[in-house]
C-alpha cells in the first residue's frame, strides 16, 4: 500500500532540530547539577548550587533558539520548502525520486507532527498532511533501532 504525506524543511523544522540537538546537553547539566547537590550539603558550600543555573540558562537558550529560528524565514526565500513525500514497497521517495541512503535516517515522534531527519536535512511532517494512508499506517511500517534510527518493514 502506498503511502504519501507533505513534509516542511522550514524555519520551523529548523527550530525543532535545534531543539532535538540541544536536549542531552540539558539532560546532562541537570544531571550534573543534581549529583552536585551531594558535596554541596555534605560540605556546606552553598556557592555550589549556583550551578543550577547552568540548566536554566540552556533551557532558556532553547527557547529563545525556537523562537529566533521559527519567526526568521528569509534565509530560505528562494528554496522549495514543500515536499512530497511517499512509501511504497518499502521505498521512500521524496519528490518522486527514490531516497538512496536509508541508513540514515531517523524519525522523532511528537504528538501533532513527525520529525524525519536524513542525511543532509530534516522535515516536519504534520498529523494532517497525508494525502493517502495515515499517520498510524506510516508508524505500523516502520521498526526502530537505535538512537531514533529507522527501517521499513
Amino acid at each position: 500500500m502506498k503511502i504519501e504525506m507533505i513534509g516542511y524543511n522550514d524555519s520551523k523544522a529548523i527550530a525543532i532540530y535545534g531543539n532535538i540537538k540541544l536536549l542531552p546537553v540539558l539532560i546532562i547539566s541537570f544531571l550534573i547539577s543534581i549529583l552536585m547537590l551531594i558535596p554541596c550539603f555534605i560540605f556546606k558550600i552553598y556557592e555550589m548550587l549556583f550551578i543550577f543555573i547552568l540548566p536554566f540558562l540552556i533551557f532558556s537558550l532553547m527557547i529563545i533558539q525556537y523562537l529566533i529560528n521559527s519567526k526568521y524565514k528569509t534565509f530560505l526565500k528562494d528554496q522549495k520548502t514543500k515536499h512530497k513525500f511517499c512509501l511504497e514497497n518499502k521505498i521512500l521517495y521524496k519528490d518522486g525520486k527514490a531516497i538512496k541512503n536509508i541508513d540514515n535516517i531517523r524519525l522523532y515522534k511528537f504528538k501533532n507532527y513527525l520529525f524525519l531527519e536524513l542525511k543532509e536535512s530534516f522535515y516536519r511532517i504534520n498529523n494532517d498532511d497525508y494525502l493517502l494512508g495515515s499517520r498510524e499506517e506510516f508508524l505500523s511500517r516502520i521498526s526502530y533501532s537505535k538512537k531514533h534510527y529507522i527501517r521499513f518493514d
